[in-house]
């Protein structure tokens, strides 16, 4: 899943700088017991910071690596593409992701990081994407069995993104059923969007932009 992780968003003009932003096809490229709680059902969670060697990082052009300040992201080619690390040992269906990221290199021209989710086990390729770049805009992106873009949600700028490198967002969508719902940082962006592609499918983690280093950290899945 190269192609994948990192710039989805269709975009329908030109993104910062003049550089057309999330709009990139796609290459190739520890589950915790259910724990009911009288608020939520946790799935899965995962600190980010050692290798429970159940990630599978997609492609020689991304370099994985577990720290003790979380999972590092690094695309090394120049390919306009994306890159991702899967977790493959699980299905969801519905549910609620949240997982921290940030920034600790950029490229200039479409540098991303983001949230994969209902990734299809028989084609890869296939899959949504939730994008966050640096200058403070959000996308979300559907992925074809080509890996080729569709938007879901178009680029946005918002406030409630913290920008530049090394600032942390707290990114959280809700998927259920056809409805996605996106917050950052506690704040909800958007109305409940719909898209009836794919209904279950695994998760991943993704970055774009040639020299682009994501930080990802304090993964939590738990049920919608």
């Amino acid at each position: 899943m190269l192609l994948a992780l990192v710039v989805l968003l269709v975009v329908s003009g030109l993104g910062i700088g003049g550089y057309m932003i999330f709009l990139q096809p796609k290459g190739p490229g520890g589950l915790a017991p259910a724990l009911s709680t009288a608020q939520t059902t946790l799935l899965y969670q995962d600190s980010l910071t050692q290798d429970t060697h159940i990630w599978e990082c997609q492609g020689s052009a991304t370099i994985c690596s577990f720290r003790s300040d979380g999972y590092h992201l690094t695309q090394t080619t120049s390919a306009p593409s994306f890159f991702e690390s899967d977790l493959t040992t699980h299905r969801f269906t519905d549910m609620v992701i949240e997982v921290s990221g940030l920034f600790a290199t950029a490229n200039a021209q479409v540098p991303a990081l983001g949230i994969v989710f209902r990734q299809q086990e028989n084609n890869r390729l296939e899959e949504y994407a939730f994008w966050i770049d640096p200058y403070g805009d959000y996308a979300l992106s559907k992925y074809d069995a080509q890996g080729q873009p569709t938007s879901v949600i178009d680029l946005v700028q918002s406030s409630e993104l913290n920008t530049g490198l090394n600032k942390m967002n707290r990114l959280r969508i809700i998927v259920q059923g056809s409805l996605f719902t996106i917050f950052v940082n506690g704040q909800q962006l958007t109305p409940p969007t719909s898209d009836t592609t794919y209904t279950s499918g695994y998760i991943g983690l993704a970055v774009q932009g040639t020299g682009t280093e994501a930080v990802f950290s304090n993964l939590t899945v738990t049920k919608a």
